[in-house]
């Protein structure tokens, strides 16, 4: 009872190594249920419910990856500007320092 419960289980939610089979699914849980398997009717009598749970779990995992590289992208691209206006904003800096004759503190620079 247990050992068809388990395999329907992973035809039905798919494992690691193991492709998603709804029929095989279906012929284990059946067989499990027969036995007096209650947890393998439940998939039976719910795996409308858990297939939709299991494609916006899928599509949730999709935006959480796409959010993801967005973010990347936008750190990456937010760095390198702030460098150049780091390095412009020193530059003008320096340059009013030259003018008004106050001489550059090396110790305090940053590369």
């Amino acid at each position: 009872m247990w050992s068809s419960y388990q395999l329907g289980r992973l035809y039905f939610f798919d494992a690691d190594g193991l492709e998603r089979n709804k029929e095989k699914a279906m012929e284990f849980l059946n067989l499990s249920a027969e036995q007096g398997n209650e947890y393998a009717q439940n998939i039976l009598d719910n795996q409308e419910k858990f297939e939709n749970e299991m494609l916006a779990d899928t599509i949730f995992s999709l935006f959480v990856s796409l959010s993801r590289c967005i973010e990347e992208d936008y750190h990456k691209n937010f760095q390198s500007g702030r460098k150049m206006i780091d390095s412009k904003l020193r530059k003008m800096i320096q340059e009013k320092n030259q003018a008004l004759g106050i001489k550059e503190d090396l110790s305090q620079q940053q590369y």
